[in-house]
């Protein structure tokens, strides 16, 4: 064996494990988690069909007041889609600043696909509800404590909040 030889199938190894790493990389990144909170009314129709706007928050980016955003001040009410690994957990409030006395909503992901929440309400107060999973949703846990209008009024996010 030459070092001619060593030195083509190192070539090959390595070009080998380059291509292996960028084929790779897209699907690791890919278990990025990310919220996006959907405005809706069902009153907004328009060339898509039930229009709506989402704002995106991605996770160890907690938002404390997302109220700045215009759409914040727009007629309608929230839903909620949640990608990420299993156990990607957020907790949306009520209220600015992580303030828990206008309701909040705990969602931790069971599995690796998209998890959709149509109704941030829809769950029984102050306690644990598993969700299981749909043919458009993944299965997840939710908490909820309920305010009125909360649906309505989400202006605060926090991922990974185990207090509750």
């Amino acid at each position: 064996m030459g070092s001619s030889y060593i030195m083509k199938t190192l070539k090959i190894i390595l070009t080998g494990m380059f291509l292996l790493a960028i084929w790779v990389a897209p699907l690791l990144a890919g278990q990025e988690a990310e919220l996006k909170l959907w405005k809706r009314n069902k009153y907004l129709y328009g060339p898509c069909g039930h229009c709506s706007y989402f704002q995106g928050f991605y996770i160890g980016r907690d938002r404390s007041d997302f109220t700045e955003y215009s759409l914040y001040n727009m007629d309608g009410y929230y839903t909620a889609e949640l990608t990420g690994p299993a156990e990607t957990a957020v907790t949306l409030y009520g209220r600015r600043n992580f303030v828990e006395d206008h309701g909040y909503l705990v969602i931790v992901k069971e599995d690796d696909r998209l998890v959709e929440v149509l109704d941030l309400e829809a769950f029984p107060n102050e306690k644990w509800t598993s969700v299981p999973a749909t043919k458009i949703s993944g299965a997840y846990r939710s908490y909820l404590k309920a305010y009125p209008l909360f649906a309505r009024s989400v202006a605060s996010v926090a991922w990974k909040n185990n207090a509750h």
